[in-house]
């Protein structure tokens, strides 16, 4: 597990009061290399380790970088003819780093393009493509920006391009609203089926899973984004028929032992859990027994912590199992969301 038991408790002793951080302590140490299957992995230190920290909450507006796509730039750029001028060299030279996703670097080259050469023809091209390399980089307010400047520009003859980058990038941000607001300027000019799937980014997630399934399904089997339709698709499908865990519920089946966590879909961890209850049980009996007081007692108030942990376990694991859901949802649209 990552962290370790060890670290895990120094985090939660930490973060809690004295007495959740016990709780959260043997929860851990209930879950400890069980039911691995329900963690993220990850590859440290020369290993595969499950990924399993502190609870914390998910936000819904966490976002995530996209890599490894090539940049569309407006239609007719990569056949302009720029010549032998330094403007048309120096922006082909921009182009090719934003292509080759060298962002930063073409950043810098669009900045200089533009500040050498301010009345050159090439100057809102420039611009668009600093708003695509801040797009590409994950800094979707300052693309944002740099599409507005094009759309303040009489001269920029390409606002839907503008429109649709600023749809993206407040998709990405999280800024549903502002992205509808966008999504609606679009026109025939832009592929209606980039449209519906742009749309069904947008009410994924919204979580509004029913509605994204039915606009993925106007997607034209023909497209080059059915595919990404049909992921989308599929991932709403699955949040759709997901049925959330009730922490309430997982409290309450816990009063047997390993109950709740089994509820959480963590069997392995419900078997270990109420395996060692009923060995601290059995101990206080028959320390008991034998009139072993002191021995008693310390089983006693041990496998009494034990229990409780076993509750407070089992209610945040349904939080975690639900927000973790929601968070792999995310995931996969925004894997699949750069075109």
């Amino acid at each position: 597990m990552q962290p370790t038991c060890s670290a895990y408790a120094e985090q939660v002793l930490r973060k809690y009061n004295s007495i959740e951080a016990l709780l959260a302590i043997i929860d851990r140490l209930n879950r400890c290399g069980h039911d691995i299957g329900n963690y993220p992995h990850v590859f440290i230190e020369h290993r595969w380790k499950n990924l399993d920290f502190p609870s914390e909450a998910v936000s819904e507006n966490s976002t995530i970088s996209v890599n490894g796509n090539d940049v569309e730039l407006p239609e007719g750029v990569r056949s302009d003819n720029t010549g032998t001028d330094e403007a048309g060299r120096l922006y082909k030279f921009a182009n090719y780093l934003n292509e080759t996703l060298d962002w930063d670097r073409a950043i810098t080259e669009y900045k200089r393009q533009i500040s050498y050469f301010p009345d050159s023809k090439y100057r809102e091209l420039s611009v668009y493509g600093l708003a695509q390399a801040y797009y590409h980089k994950g800094d979707y307010p300052v693309s944002i920006f740099y599409s507005d400047k094009l759309l303040e520009n009489d001269k920029w003859n390409q606002a839907q391009s503008s429109y649709l980058l600023k749809t993206k990038a407040y998709l990405q941000a999280g800024e549903l609203g502002l992205a509808e607001e966008y999504l609606k300027k679009l026109d025939h000019s832009v592929d209606e089926n980039l449209q519906y799937l742009l749309e069904s980014i947008r009410l994924a997630k919204a979580k509004q899973w029913s509605e994204a399934i039915h606009t993925t399904l106007r997607v034209e089997n023909n497209s080059i984004y059915f595919q990404r339709a049909e992921s989308i698709r599929e991932t709403c499908f699955d949040m759709d028929n997901y049925t959330e865990k009730k922490p309430w519920l997982a409290g309450v089946l816990s009063v047997i032992p390993g109950l709740g966590y089994v509820y959480d879909g963590y069997l392995e961890t419900g078997v270990a859990t109420f395996l060692i209850n009923g060995l601290l049980a059995w101990g206080a009996y028959e320390a008991f027994s034998e009139d072993q007081d002191g021995l008693g007692w310390g089983f006693a108030i041990l496998g009494t912590g034990w229990y409780a942990g076993n509750i407070y376990g089992a209610v945040n694991t349904a939080s975690d199992q639900n927000a973790r859901m929601k968070e792999k949802a995310m995931m996969r649209i925004s894997g699949l969301f750069d075109f």
